[in-house]
């Protein structure tokens, strides 16, 4: 049970809080300390009706959700996005504010019992975000320590967040079944890109990228650091924040960012902190089955916007919630308790017909395609679904612990009807087992990985503490046991010899992506005219990484006949080159080092007015 801590005035600091952030941000120095402040006084408003760890959930995925709204509502208003996200966050913060203040007039604000095992494990990972922030922020300008954030998927969740905020907000014109990730990453460059000269625009983009992605591991990490918090309540609070701070870290994992590092996987991230929020909700579904009814449908939501075969999930675990509480609690709801449980329901549906399903229609067969990604085979997921759920049985069956293994059972079946509608998508190809089966299995692993050192870590430290004078020589086991069972679940990638794929190694500038590479990448970007290159590096992977995004920046929409040649563009083919400046609108300047090319150029086309630059 978490402890309400002694209640006094503190609307004063609040409120202080908040200017300072508003001051930072219409400076344009930073969006993320509004951002932060927003988060934590709805958290701080939540908070007076529930536990503190469901609040601290609950207020993500409130924030994600309203983002989504907000964007599509306020679009047609010709203003900046960032000007709209600044004075929408105010305005929460405000609402928040206000709706304390005519519910009490003192704050509830958490005790030191609850914020000492949280500070044990959040503060070290808020000091190394920081610091990682700042070393990606000062060595921007040599593109060395950002290219982890350019990789596959990058290019295109960068163009797509261009269209947002270009567009400022999400607008019908450009339909996305999933706009959360563009509209996050379109928050994060808008801020001081007015101010920005157009050949740093792609620099600048990039860097605020790197920083969000940075922000949002982050929060993946606390959010399952507060799931082990809630769940080893058994333990002293030196240990249970040791304890948490060993879970936390399980996101930082090269099966996690690792991967999603190597592919531009931003909506991962994503995912994985709206799941991890709804397995908080279950968790405390117990004590407050409404509060935990409208998380998990506002998890729902923002799903759909995030990557919409994953909303299941949340879903099924909402209706779960609703089943377990029994109809007498459902019939029971009366007023504004029943009217914020219908109006959170039934805003699943309505998005899901009005937005989500007639993207989906217009998008045809994506779910099929094939993509950039890592080979995670449905053995890897079916052992760590089969060593999940025995464990959760076994804890349920020798500690009565039936919550987490209903939850997770929950999961299981609602993932396994959303992962059999994606392989149905696949039928009739070579494979059924392809890019979008592999990537959602994949983040249901994430989660159940966590799930399962949890559940691991308080059963067996509330076996060593009822062994007696035997618990002193078990603990070591404890962590020892799980540390096992955890790290022969994770999926390891193959380490070359400098351990580049390592999530660390990425970040520090150890990328399979040279400097050079990136620089010139970054020189050659033309918001004007299309550039590419063609027998220009020694490395043609080289060419064909800074081509991928010369070409695709200029896309005007996710069907535009120019995006097949960023990822299939032979630079030496003169005939391929031909063919792509026939779909441009300006003349195409192509890069060489090849004296031949141009008049290999001038032959496939003759008139066309290709221009070749050999340097």
């Amino acid at each position: 049970m978490e402890h309400e801590g002694r209640s006094s005035s503190r609307g004063a600091l609040v409120v202080l809080a908040v200017a300072v952030a508003v001051g930072f941000a219409f400076a344009a120095i930073t969006p993320w300390i509004l951002v932060a402040v927003t988060l934590a006084v709805v958290a701080l408003a939540l908070a007076q009706r529930m536990g503190w760890t469901l609040a601290a959930a609950g207020s993500v995925v409130v924030m994600f959700v309203t983002a989504v709204l907000l964007a599509r509502v306020l679009q047609p208003i010709a203003v900046e996005l960032d000007v709209k996200v600044r004075i929408a966050l105010l305005a929460i913060a405000v609402g928040s504010l206000i709706a304390m203040w005519l519910v009490r007039n003192d704050l509830r604000v958490p005790s030191w019992a609850v914020a000492r095992p949280v500070l044990a494990f959040v503060a070290p990972l808020a000091a190394a975000a920081v610091v990682l922030m700042v070393l990606v922020t000062v060595s921007a300008p040599t593109g060395s320590r950002i290219s982890w954030a350019m990789i596959n998927d990058a290019v295109w969740n960068t163009v797509s967040a261009r269209f947002v905020a270009d567009d400022g907000g999400l607008s019908v014109a450009r339909p996305n079944s999933s706009p959360l990730t563009a509209l996050l990453l379109a928050v994060a460059v808008s801020t001081g890109r007015g101010s920005v000269a157009a050949g740093d625009a792609l620099l600048h983009d990039v860097t605020r990228e790197a920083q969000l992605w940075l922000l949002l591991i982050l929060v993946s990490s606390v959010l399952a650091g507060l799931i082990a918090r809630a769940g080893l309540h058994m333990l002293r609070p030196l240990a249970r924040g040791v304890a948490s701070f060993a879970v936390a870290c399980i996101p930082l994992s090269s099966f996690v960012i690792g991967y999603a590092f190597q592919f531009g996987f931003y909506n991962v991230t994503i995912s994985l902190i709206v799941l991890l929020c709804s397995w908080i909700a279950w968790t405390h579904a117990r004590r407050s089955p409404l509060a935990a009814t409208i998380a998990l449908s506002l998890s729902t939501l923002a799903l759909l916007s995030a990557w919409a075969p994953l909303a299941i999930v949340p879903l099924a675990l909402a209706l779960g919630v609703v089943v377990r509480a029994g109809p007498r609690w459902v019939l029971g709801l009366r007023g504004s308790r029943l009217l914020a449980v219908l109006a959170a329901i039934l805003a699943v549906p309505a998005y899901a017909v009005a937005v989500t399903i007639p993207d989906l229609l217009r998008e045809g067969d994506a779910l099929s395609a094939d993509g950039g990604i890592f080979l995670f085979a449905p053995a890897n997921y079916i052992l760590v679904m089969t060593v999940t759920l025995i464990v959760l049985l076994l804890t349920a069956w020798r500690g009565r612990m039936w919550s987490n293994a209903v939850g997770l059972g929950i999961v299981v079946l609602a993932g396994g009807v959303g992962l059999s509608y994606l392989v149905a998508q696949r039928l009739g190809l070579d494979q059924v087992w392809g890019y979008y089966p592999i990537k959602y299995s994949w983040i249901l692993a994430m989660l159940m990985i966590i799930v399962l050192a949890v559940t691991m870590l308080s059963w067996m430290s509330g076996s060593a503490k009822r062994a007696g004078a035997w618990g002193a020589l078990r603990k070591p086991g404890v962590a020892a046991a799980t540390a096992l069972v955890i790290l022969g679940l994770l999926h390891w990638p193959e380490l070359t010899e400098e351990s580049r794929d390592l999530p660390l190694s990425l970040i520090s500038g150890s990328s399979n992506i040279s400097s050079d590479v990136v620089a010139t990448l970054f020189a050659r970007s033309n918001p004007e005219n299309v550039t590419v290159l063609a027998r220009y590096s020694d490395d043609r992977s080289d060419d064909q990484f800074v081509n991928s995004w010369l070409i695709q920046q200029h896309a005007t929409d996710s069907k535009d006949p120019i995006r097949p040649y960023a990822y299939y563009l032979d630079g030496s083919d003169a005939y391929q080159l031909c063919d792509l400046a026939r779909l441009l609108p300006t003349r195409l300047m192509v890069l060489t080092k090849s004296p031949p090319l141009r008049a290999e150029v001038d032959a496939a086309c003759p008139g066309l007015g290709v221009n070749v630059v050999v340097h």
